[in-house]
């Protein structure tokens, strides 16, 4: 037996024999220990490993059984992989993959979309028929392309481990191709009859192959059958209405979803019978009576155990932020999730860290990616919560700044309870924060705490509150024009003229120091460390991202939707009567709905200093009125909503959510006069309704519908019963589009997915949804405008 060798792996010790570090010669471990590379010693002697010593227990026990014994709770899976890559020992790496199988059917709901394509392609190519003697010749070929969309980066692995290209004589699996970890485009060839193997290297022509069955892929119907066949090992389903079960060998647009726990008997029993049967609508049938019956179990469980991309990344600012130094936040880039919100956020996750040490430690390890314990999941949802406080605390002293003369008996007739109603029972918040989970409340309560203050003329701390704000989360960037015009205007101008107009010799040189003194010293807190250390400018490009295309992932109902559906309008039109080249059109396709930045057809592509110009342009009416026309606080906030919607209409890749930046100041608006009531109506039921997709899944359907009722009933009544003596809030015009949003979302969720559309439309319904309610916005932005330059209107009663 030969003799133990110490080792010293990252600052841990082990002891083992040179015939277990040997036993994979192929590995880098077995060429170190046979004198193939040279080995480090520490100061005792002993062979140095500068790698993670926690896990190497693992990899030296495969070593020594050739079998990996993880525990149960293991919960570095991701690092452990790391690990095995680094000491290329190809048998653990192989245990490895198939135990993240396994752990891909852990309880946590996931989609799959697959998009299908094929077309014929005429290949020519050179037959040698004799030496010396060679003839051209040329046939048809079958070529397929499927873009795959997964919200489980681990089921894309499991593809990778089955799917190999086969191409210059050599497999070689198709994990290399994943763009990033949730998607996948694949291009393959079926076998030509008669076509020289060296015609596919020579011609870059990739086939498809499934291991181990060694099974070719030359048919569409093939291909579905195998990944159909693998999705559901991983505890996928097929999706109620996508395909439709009739004909679903035949779709081009598949979607399946995995449910919070895929029930045992699926497990177990559904793929043994796959690979019996081919008829892919008999599993489609029986796949949904198993899922049906625990519907209703699966919508109670649902608020609370499913979650979006969200946690991920805030679970991993949160390691972040703890396990690094200062000066390593803004460079950390194990996840994609990087960190790429402004210092003060970092610090609130920083100090969230400390509190989530004591649910899950192991959340707080950058390298546990895609960490979703149960305890995880229970902190992030409790943190929403609790910091909602500061929320809950803005709202009861923005009632306090609204006008309560108007109040009747009744309590639905208190505008200072109504607003209550309206902003903490707002649909867009507790959609956004508490079932898609982020920390909207939390800062949509400094916005209006500073909002108060203004009210109440304390202008420093609402201007400190604000510039504390913008070191939370950048986008309030949008209304600092309303906040810097304003505190100029009415605070720092002590005095006005009669005749409304500024009196300039009351400029106080005092006031705007003070100002600026406080602003300075928020951002000196927030990046003056950042500025020291020269790393403003990585900071900066975390902050704007430029690169990430015009719209979001599905189009912000704003002037670029009507924009993009213009410009794909004009360009079927151009097809069909032949004025545009089919040959000229980009690729990339605004319908399927994954494509974030592509090159318009017809119209000129814009460029993020067009959305600033446009942006700019949009806002400065607002901002002139402001100074021109001050009509106190409430022409501030007024200003504050048209630069909101202003940015949320023309500005660079815009998230759907913004528009709630708007939505909620206005409230405080629309409980004082009918004209600010029917423009919060016709902006809270459109911009609400576009966040629906963010609720994608079938149990959150009746949910988030059943919210959105609620609100909506609630918020025409109160404002109608506010108002009941100055006759209707919204004219009949208005009214049928408001109706229309009826018709729009049963289209959209019930009828759709039954119409053959669903296979050349599939981005269709997000379309309609995204350019109906971008009417509605913009004509609520317009109309709000129309308000602000008409002025206030006349006051009759003695006490306004």
């Amino acid at each position: 037996m030969s003799e133990p060798i110490t080792l010293n792996v990252g600052g841990k010790l082990y002891t083992t024999s040179l015939s277990t570090l040997t036993s994979f010669p192929d590995s880098m471990l077995g060429a170190m220990f046979s004198g193939k590379m040279p080995t480090k010693r520490d100061s005792h002697g002993n062979c140095f490993i500068d790698r993670d010593g926690k896990v190497f227990r693992y990899i030296l026990n495969f070593l020594r059984t050739s079998h990996l014994d993880l525990p149960e709770d293991f919960q570095e899976m991701g690092l452990l992989r790391r690990e095995a890559d680094f000491y290329q020992v190809q048998p653990l790496i192989e245990a490895l993959q198939e135990k993240e199988v396994e752990l891909s059917k852990a309880e946590k709901n996931a989609m799959l979309n697959i998009t299908l394509d094929q077309r014929t392609q005429t290949v020519h190519f050179t037959v040698r028929e004799a030496p010396q003697i060679y003839s051209l010749s040329s046939s048809n070929m079958e070529v397929f392309s499927a873009h795959i969309f997964s919200t489980s980066s681990l089921f894309l692995k499991l593809l990778g481990s089955k799917l190999y290209y086969c191409f210059n004589g050599n497999l070689s699996s198709i994990s290399s191709y994943l763009q990033d970890p949730y998607h996948v485009t694949l291009d393959w060839v079926a076998s030509v009859e008669g076509l020289p193997e060296e015609e596919y290297t020579r011609q870059n022509l990739k086939r498809l192959w499934v291991l181990p069955a060694k099974k070719q892929i030359n048919t569409f119907q093939v291909f579905v059958e195998e990944v159909l066949k693998i999705a559901m090992s991983d505890g996928f389903c097929v999706d109620s209405s996508h395909p439709h079960a009739s004909d679903f060998m035949n779709n081009k647009i598949i979607r399946l979803i995995r449910p919070i726990r895929a029930p045992l008997f699926r497990r177990q029993c559904l793929v043994p019978l796959l690979n019996m049967v081919d008829n892919a609508w008999v599993w489609h049938i029986f796949d949904n009576i198993l899922r049906n019956s625990k519907v209703m179990l699966s919508r109670r469980l649902h608020l609370w155990h499913s979650h979006s991309t969200d946690f991920e990344v805030h679970r991993n600012w949160l390691a972040i932020t703890h396990s690094l130094p200062v000066s390593q936040w803004y460079y950390e880039a194990t996840s994609q999730w990087t960190l790429d919100y402004p210092p003060f956020f970092a610090w609130f996750e920083y100090a969230l860290s400390h509190v989530a040490k004591f649910f899950d430690p192991e959340m707080l390890v950058v390298q546990n990616l895609d960490y979703s314990s149960h305890a995880t999941v229970l902190f992030q949802r409790l943190s929403v919560v609790f910091t909602d406080v500061l929320f809950i605390y803005a709202a009861h002293e923005c009632c306090k700044c609204v006008n309560g003369k108007r109040a009747g008996k009744e309590t639905l007739e208190s505008p200072p309870f109504v607003l209550a109603a309206l902003l903490l029972w707002n649909f867009g918040l507790l959609v956004v924060d508490h079932i898609h989970f982020q920390y909207n409340g939390f800062l949509f309560g400094l916005m209006l705490l500073s909002i108060a203050r203004l009210f109440q003329k304390r202008h420093l701390e609402g201007a400190f509150l604000f510039a504390v704000l913008l070191h939370f989360k950048h986008i309030y960037l949008y209304v600092a024009p309303a906040y810097g015009v304003f505190l100029l205007r009415s605070y720092c101008f002590t005095a006005n003229n009669p005749d409304g107009s500024v009196r300039w010799r009351s400029f106080s040189f005092l006031r705007v120091t003070v100002l600026g003194l406080i602003v300075s010293l928020v951002s000196t807190l927030s990046l003056g460390p950042f500025i020291a250390w020269g790393q403003l400018p990585q900071v900066l490009s975390r902050l704007f991202p430029f690169k990430r295309g015009l719209c979001h992932a599905y189009w912000a109902p704003n002037f670029w939707a009507l924009y993009n559906a213009l410009d794909k309008a004009l360009s079927v039109i151009g097809l069909k009567y032949r004025f545009l080249d089919p040959a000229a059109i980009p690729k990339a396709s605004m319908t399927g709905g994954l494509v974030q930045e592509f090159q318009h057809t017809v119209l000129p592509s814009v460029t993020p200093l067009a959305t600033l110009a446009c942006t700019a342009i949009s806002i400065l009416p607002s901002v002139f009125c402001l100074w021109f026309k001050p009509q106190g606080p409430r022409g501030f906030l007024r200003c504050l909503v048209l630069c909101a919607l202003s940015s949320f209409m023309f500005g660079w890749h815009v998230h759907e959510k913004a528009v709630l930046l708007a939505i909620l100041p206005l409230s405080l608006l629309s409980v004082e006069r009918s004209r600010d009531a029917g423009i919060y109506l016709i902006l809270s039921a459109t911009g609400h309704l576009s966040l629906f997709p963010l609720l994608f899944t079938a149990p959150e359907l009746p949910i988030k519908i059943l919210l959105m009722l609620l609100f909506t009933v609630f918020s025409f009544s109160s404002l109608r019963a506010i108002f009941r003596k100055e006759g209707p809030l919204l004219n009949w015009l208005e009214t049928i589009y408001l109706a229309g949003l009826i018709p729009l979302e049963i289209f959209c969720e019930i009828v759709f997915p039954f119409t053959p559309w669903t296979l050349k439309f599939p981005f269709l319904p997000l379309l309609l949804t995204s350019v109906y309610c971008a009417v509605g916005i913009m004509y609520a932005w317009l109309k709000l405008y129309i308000s602000v330059f008409m002025g206030p209107p006349a006051v009759r009663q003695k006490e306004e």
